[in-house]
């Protein structure tokens, strides 16, 4: 038992020794303002502290990892000091934040609405879309977009949507929350091929919150959820072909935008 608290007595010693030793070294590095070069006639160049010089008989120098080399002096070329300031590189700096917050915008998003229709089975539908606009400051901006929405996988329930957009953004920073808001109008696109031989559109309204990711002046990202409302009608034959019939749709989706900035 004193045998090993003996060892670690003399362990933890050894430690506290090369602790020192390294923090000593560390402060006397930093008295250091100038540094020796060596350039040989080969091209060689060694850097660290001159220890001693005889003419025309050898150099000694200790380089940066301590090691002490000996040079005969025909193999000398110079020796000359340089400021170690300029050896240090320095620190990579971080990108800021440089957002756009006032010019045009661009926005090219994935929509994903999602809901029950009309006989309450949830549905998932897709489309995409594009707004352009002019951003005024970083709360308010003003544009206008178009798209294409399918409310139905494998239905023919589209929707081109046209509309206005307000958008803005809370905070000053490289993830930031914010709002956008579209009004317009969605043209039904009607699908003969489904056996929809017309189709009527209607209003449309979707608000949405956020984050955009990255404070870049050229490409960010966004994620929002929204709430779309598309009201729009289909018309098709009924079962026998015998006369058409109208049915009217009020679309009422979660939704959700994965979107490129720019």
């Amino acid at each position: 038992m004193v045998s090993n608290y003996k060892l670690i007595i003399k362990s933890f010693a050894i430690v506290l020794i090369c602790f020192l030793a390294i923090f000593q070294s560390q402060a006397q590095n930093t008295d250091i303002k100038y540094i020796d070069v060596v350039y040989l006639n080969n091209g060689s160049e060694f850097r660290g502290k001159l220890i001693e010089y005889k003419h025309d008989e050898y150099l000694k120098i200790e380089i940066l990892g301590g090691q002490i080399i000996t040079f005969p002096a025909e193999q000398v070329e110079k020796v000359v000091q340089e400021n170690l300031t300029n050896l240090i590189a320095p620190p990579r700096s971080r990108k800021e934040y440089a957002f756009k917050e006032k010019g045009v915008y661009n926005e090219t998003y994935l929509n994903l609405p999602q809901g029950n229709n009309i006989w309450g089975w949830w549905e998932l539908g897709m489309g995409l879309h594009h707004v352009v606009g002019y951003q005024h400051n970083r709360w308010i901006g003003t544009g206008i977009g178009i798209g294409f929405d399918g409310y139905s996988m494998g239905n023919a329930y589209n929707v081109i949507p046209v509309y206005a957009e307000a958008r803005g953004y809370f905070s000053k920073k490289k993830i930031s929350p914010f709002y956008s808001l579209n009004l317009g109008y969605g043209i039904g696109v009607k699908n003969t091929n489904q056996g929809i031989f017309g189709a009527k559109g209607g209003i449309m309204v979707n608000p949405s919150l956020g984050y955009r990711f990255g404070g870049h002046p050229n490409a960010n990202f966004t994620l929002a959820m929204g709430y779309k409302f598309q009201k729009v009608s289909y018309e098709y034959m009924d079962w026998w072909d015998s006369f058409p019939v109208e049915q009217n749709f009020t679309f009422k989706r979660i939704n959700l935008k994965l979107g490129m900035l720019f």
